[in-house]
C-alpha cells in the first residue's frame, strides 16, 4: 500500500511439488520487488506521493491465481518480502515500513477474500454484474479500509492526502489485477487466437504508445490537453475487439505516460499544487478506466446473449427438422402395430 478470459477453474499455481512451490516463492519475491521499483520510479518528491502503487495490486491477482487458499501466507509473505527489500533500499524509516506492511496486508487479504467468496473462485469480469461485484470488494471496500494507514505511514492526514492515497490503491486494483490475470489466462490457454488477431492488438498497443507519448510526455508544460481526445478511439478499439484484457492493458500504457509526464512536470495535469495535480491526474484516469471497462463488459454481455440466442435457434431448428421425421416413423410404426393386430 502506498499513499497518494480466464474462468474460475483455471488457475496459474498448480503447486504440487517441493520444487514448484520454491519457484513459485521466488517469483512471486521477484516480481514483488520490480513491482515495487516500479512504483518507486511513479512517485512524486519530495512529498512521496504514489500516484499509483501496482504492488498489492499484482499480490492480489496471484493470490487469486492460485489453486489453493492453504497456498496464501506462503504467496502473500513472499510478496511483502519483496516489497521489505524495496523499502530498505529506498531508505525508509521501520515505522513507515511497519505501517505499510500492516496496511498492504489488509488490503490484499481484505480485496482476495472478498473477490474469492463473492466469485467462488478466480472471478472472470464478463458481465456489469461480475464488474460491480469485483469493483464493491476491490476497488472500493479495500483501498477505504487502508487509506488512512497509508496517509498516515508517508506524514499526511488531511482529507486531500486521504483521497490520493484511496484513488492510489483503488486504480491499481481496477487496472493491474484484471490485467494480470488476463495475461495468465493467456499463458494458461495458450494463443488460441489467429495471429491476425495478436497483430492487431500489437498494432493497437503501438498506436496508444505513441500517443500518450505526445499527449503526456513530449508537449512539455505547455502540452494541450486537446490530445487527450486522439487516445479514444484507441481505447475503443481496446474495448470492443479486445474486451477487459485491452481496457486494463491499454491503461496500463496510458496510466504509466500520464503518472511520468506528471511528475516530471509535463502534460496536461499541471498549474494547481503538485498533490492537487496528482489527485486531478487520478480522476482523469479513474473515470476513463471505469468507462471503458464497463464498455467491455457490455460489449461481452451482448456477445454472449447473441451466442445463446444462435445456439437456441440452432437447437429449435434442429427440433424443426427431425420433427415431421419423427411423425412419420411414429405413423409407420402405428400402421405396423395395426396391421399385426388384425391379422
Amino acid at each position: 500500500m502506498r499513499s497518494g478470459s480466464t474462468g474460475s477453474a483455471q488457475t496459474l499455481f498448480r503447486l504440487d511439488s517441493p520444487f514448484r512451490l520454491l519457484l513459485a516463492v521466488v517469483s512471486v519475491f521477484v516480481l514483488s520487488y520490480l513491482a515495487a521499483r516500479l512504483g518507486g520510479l511513479l512517485v512524486l518528491r519530495p512529498q512521496m506521493i504514489w500516484p499509483l502503487w501496482p504492488g498489492c495490486a499484482f499480490l492480489v491477482a496471484v493470490l487469486l491465481l492460485a489453486e489453493h487458499k492453504t497456498l496464501w501466507p506462503i504467496l502473500l509473505a513472499a510478496g511483502l518480502g519483496g516489497f521489505v527489500l524495496y523499502d530498505l533500499n529506498a531508505g525508509l524509516s521501520n515505522r513507515s515500513i511497519a505501517l505499510f506492511l500492516l496496511a498492504d496486508s489488509i488490503e490484499i487479504l481484505v480485496a482476495s477474500l472478498g473477490v474469492s467468496l463473492a466469485f467462488g473462485g478466480m472471478p472472470r469480469l464478463n458481465s456489469v454484474k461480475s464488474l460491480a461485484t469485483y469493483s464493491l470488494f476491490a476497488v472500493i471496500l479495500a483501498p477505504i479500509t487502508v487509506a488512512s494507514i497509508a496517509a498516515n505511514a508517508t506524514g499526511g492526514t488531511s482529507w486531500l492526502i486521504w483521497r490520493v492515497s484511496f484513488l492510489t490503491e483503488a486504480l491499481a486494483l481496477l487496472t493491474i489485477t484484471p490485467a494480470v490475470m488476463s495475461w495468465a489466462g493467456v499463458a494458461i490457454t495458450g494463443l488460441e487466437r489467429p495471429r491476425l488477431y495478436y497483430f492487431e492488438a500489437a498494432g493497437m498497443l503501438f498506436g496508444l504508445l505513441t500517443l500518450s507519448y505526445f499527449a503526456f510526455v513530449a508537449g512539455g508544460e505547455g502540452s494541450r490537453p486537446a490530445l487527450l481526445y486522439s487516445l479514444v478511439p484507441f481505447l475503443l478499439w481496446g474495448a470492443l475487439r479486445f474486451g477487459v484484457t485491452g481496457v486494463s492493458t491499454s491503461m496500463i500504457v496510458v496510466g504509466f505516460f500520464s503518472i511520468w509526464g506528471t511528475i516530471h512536470g509535463r502534460g496536461p495535469f499541471l498549474g494547481g499544487t503538485p498533490v492537487g495535480n496528482v489527485l486531478s491526474l487520478q480522476l482523469f484516469l479513474l473515470f476513463a478506466i471505469a468507462s471503458f471497462m464497463l464498455l467491455a463488459v457490455t460489449a461481452e454481455e451482448q456477445k454472449q446473449a447473441q451466442e445463446r440466442s444462435q445456439e437456441s435457434e440452432k437447437r429449435f431448428r434442429l427440433v424443426a427438422d427431425t420433427a415431421p421425421v419423427l411423425i412419420w416413423m411414429s405413423g409407420q410404426t402405428s400402421s405396423v402395430t395395426t396391421s399385426i393386430s388384425h391379422g
